[in-house]
């Protein structure tokens, strides 16, 4: 499974604009949500999901995507290339 940074890389050069991918500690995290006004609960309800993919919780691959939608799972590249309507490279 592709990291977070290698996807950001990947949707820069499809899109042809520059993204950024940067790691954050929980507590700039929790600084900049409640910052920007959300509740106490909904900031301990994002950090706590932030910190269960840091620690890869999600990092599995089931079959789902292909018993769901009837194919497999198409890289992101080709993915973005067919939304935009570029040709993959």
């Amino acid at each position: 499974m592709p990291s977070l940074s290698c996807s950001s890389r990947v949707i820069a050069e499809v899109t042809g604009r520059p993204l950024a991918f940067r790691v954050i500690t929980e507590e700039q995290l929790r600084a900049a949500l409640t910052k920007a006004g959300l509740p106490s609960r909904a900031v301990d309800v994002v950090v706590s999901i932030q910190a269960s993919f840091a620690a890869g919780a999600f990092d599995i691959v089931t079959g789902d995507v292909e018993r769901l939608g009837g194919r497999p799972p198409r890289p992101l590249r080709d993915v973005l290339a067919g939304a935009l309507k570029v040709p993959p490279t």
